[in-house]
């Protein structure tokens, strides 16, 4: 068998996670997947970790590879691997590929801004969230794999649902003040010990706001839906508070309530029949996984993926399976129809200035401006050729190739020049994944004179967790020297965050 045939073997995971708006897991806080074993001539051992609330970039859902601590591999392995979302059709988005790294037990591999919690839980919930499950898929290939391998599994927070009529009587006669609590009620044998609470300020404060809450008595996280309507004489409910929160041990969680005391009272008559108040209330909760587990495992067939991987950097496609990507990266390295040429110094590259125009608002932007007028080749000055490759390669095929820290660093800058927005995220996640108590400091003065929010913010965070290690450093010394400004702000957000945690 040729060693490309054994390039192309690979290892593909896909991870269905249902009631994945339901997760318990803090900001920080992982769902690991159960471990799997890489059929490699040395066996391997793997699971992946999955951030809901984001590990180290608020705002974003993470995800990492992570190498068990003991297998009987060697210390380090090879390998390239790419992390993907599925959608509703089952098409991969938020691709985030790493090529050619070494592996060891210490470190893990991934990306921290993954895909955006609003975009995943909210603005796309119908494509990413089909029936509330959030599919990961996950695959890995080097020339050790013995066999492809498809592997399927399924995580599910479980969720019980409660629902129910609390009536409070008298309420028109009641005072201001005043307060009412009912537990909430239950035919499991789940210890969730919670309460429903219902209180009415003075009313010469907002005609007496309406304060629903829940309170937890338990000492673990729970993650709880809650919608609360008014009951008329007729048995029409009528909207007053829908919320969720995440409940990480014992606490009291208020509700945004929609009325006051003052409007119930003035529907009286249909609100309040003999005076009393009733409120439906519906509650959903869950306190974690129920079943983790990998479901099925399918041995010795080719993945019908691996024509979309830049595994050698050259144009791999399955026949007759090729995507529109894989035939617009063929149309680069082929040189199919070019109609410009980017002269890089002394490098020429052949492109097509449609395509550049669909990915470049600054491209594009430079051929509206010169139309017709516009010769065939325009030079770019103060550019690394190699870096120009790297960004035609991302351009043509959504794929980072070779990348390291130094050429990370220059992409990053060229992404920005010319405005292609998502490589310029791709490479803040891999600057974020590879962050390190010698380099973070750098990292903060890119994200800053970049205004990259995302990346700071990663940066900060990954200073406040090692910060008893980064701040007496020589590099952070240089850093404050340097940097006064960003050096406060970052300590403020330190100071900010401990005075919360205590």
């Amino acid at each position: 068998m040729s060693s490309q045939e054994n390039e192309l073997r690979m290892f593909k995971v896909t991870w269905r996670i249902e009631n994945f708006s339901y997760a318990t897991q803090k900001d920080g806080e992982a769902l690991l997947s159960p471990t799997f074993v890489i059929d490699t001539s040395i066996k391997t051992e793997w699971h992946l970790e999955l951030y809901p609330r984001g590990k180290m970039a608020n705002g974003f859902i993470s995800c990492f590879l992570k190498r068990a601590a003991y297998d009987n591999g060697p210390a380090n392995v090879l390998i390239s691997c790419k992390f993907s979302i599925l959608d509703e059709y089952e098409s991969e988005h938020f691709i985030f590929q790493i090529n050619n790294v070494l592996a060891d037990r210490e470190n893990f591999f991934g990306v921290s801004q993954f895909a955006s919690k609003d975009d995943i839980l909210e603005h796309k919930r119908n494509a990413f969230l089909p029936h509330d499950t959030l599919t990961i898929c996950f695959s890995m290939w080097n020339a050790g794999l013995s066999q492809s391998t498809q592997c399927e599994i399924r995580s599910l927070f479980g969720i019980e649902k409660r629902s129910f009529s609390w009536i409070i009587d008298k309420f028109g006669e009641r005072r201001s003040n005043e307060g009412w609590s009912t537990p909430i009620p239950t035919t499991s044998n789940q210890p969730f010990f919670l309460r429903m609470t219902f209180a009415v300020s003075d009313e010469s404060e907002n005609e007496g706001k309406i304060s629903i809450g829940v309170q937890n008595y338990v000492n673990w996280s729970i993650f709880v839906t809650c919608k609360v309507s008014v009951v008329d004489e007729d048995g029409n409910t009528g909207f007053l508070a829908n919320d969720e929160h995440l409940f990480s041990g014992k606490e009291t969680w208020i509700l945004p309530a929609f009325t006051t005391r003052g409007k119930l009272l003035a529907r009286r008559s249909l609100l309040l029949p003999n005076g009393d108040l009733t409120l439906r209330c519906e509650i959903a909760l869950s306190d974690g996984i129920k079943i983790n587990c990998i479901e099925s495992s399918t041995y010795g067939s080719h993945s019908s993926e691996t024509g979309h991987l830049n595994v050698s950097g050259i144009c791999t496609i399955a026949e007759d399976h090729g995507s529109l990507k894989d035939d617009l990266y063929c149309l680069y390295v082929e040189k199919k129809l070019c109609d410009l040429n980017l002269k890089v110094g002394d490098a020429i590259f052949p492109v097509h200035k449609a395509i550049l125009s669909a990915r470049s608002s600054v491209f594009s932007s430079t051929f509206n401006v010169r139309g017709e007028a516009m010769s065939s080749e325009i030079t770019i000055p103060e550019m690394d050729p190699e870096i120009i490759s790297k960004m035609l390669v991302y351009i043509y095929s959504d794929t980072l190739e070779d990348l390291d820290w130094e050429s990370a660093l220059k992409l990053y800058s060229a992404a920005d020049k010319y405005e292609i927005l998502s490589l310029k995220r791709q490479i803040s996640n891999y600057l974020v994944s590879r962050l390190t108590q010698e380099n973070v400091s750098d990292i903060l003065v890119l994200a800053e004179s970049y205004r990259d929010a995302g990346l700071k913010a990663a940066a900060q965070e990954f200073i406040f967790v090692h910060d008893r290690e980064i701040i007496p450093s020589p590099q952070w010394k240089r850093f404050v020297n340097s940097k006064h400004k960003l050096a406060a702000e970052t300590m403020q957000y330190i100071y900010v965050k401990r005075m919360k945690l205590d």
